[in-house]
């Protein structure tokens, strides 16, 4: 309080402050108090420089992170979408940190069961991870595998409800299956195509499914 007095609530020293102050809620667990604060220097900065500057970018990524932990999916998903606008407009649509903002996204909205959204968002991904890392790395490997994964569960949710998201990929069915970049390009392909004629890619064979893949390029971010 005493530093809001001397300097005024919109001082950056009042706002770190604030942020400090919820970094140690955070650490006690107090999620609760942390979240207020966070929105509290958040409003604040928002306020004093608009919603879209990017100085409000590490307040965005506290709060989200606050309520992702916090278990609150649906304002994580807020924050992150907001994050990703200003990332895009800052960085460009292929810079790594809007990728990595583009991943986290994807996890909370399979979280909240928009699996439509989460696979537009992992194609994106997946695009990104092939043209700059290559088939064969490890982060395309595994973004390859979630996509894969997360159609079987529109084809067949109760087998792929079966299959713990905790399991070692080395034990898993798809580790099993030992994605590789012929399997990863093959996916690809399937996208392009727009549709997975026989089903989901790399499982057991069995009768044709008729899948809509959503298009990435149809997704857009809500406004905050």
């Amino acid at each position: 309080e005493w530093r809001r007095a001397e300097y005024g609530a919109e001082h950056p020293e009042a706002l770190t402050t604030l942020c400090s102050m919820a970094a140690l809620h955070l650490e006690m667990k107090q999620y609760d108090h942390s979240e207020y604060l966070y929105r509290q220097a958040l409003d604040l900065r928002a306020a004093s420089l608009g919603t879209d500057h990017p100085s409000c970018v590490p307040y965005i990524e506290s709060l989200a992170n606050v309520l992702e932990v916090k278990g609150d999916p649906d304002g994580a998903i807020t924050c992150y979408r907001w994050l990703l606008q200003l990332k895009e407009r800052r960085l460009g649509l292929d810079d790594p940190e809007v990728v990595a903002v583009l991943m986290k996204l994807a996890k909370l909205l399979e979280t909240r069961g928009d699996l439509g959204s989460a696979l537009a968002v992992l194609q994106r991904v997946l695009r990104w991870q092939e043209e700059n890392l290559g088939l064969n790395h490890e982060s395309t490997l595994a973004s390859a595998s979630q996509l894969i994964r997360l159609m079987k569960y529109q084809t067949d949710p109760e087998e792929a409800a079966g299959e713990s998201r905790t399991t070692p990929p080395s034990e898993s069915k798809l580790g099993k299956r030992q994605l590789d970049q012929s399997a990863v390009r093959r996916l690809l392909f399937d996208l392009d195509l727009g549709s997975l004629r026989q089903g989901p890619p790399f499982f057991d064979e069995g009768p044709s499914h008729s899948h809509e893949v959503v298009d990435d390029a149809n997704f857009e971010i809500e406004a905050s």
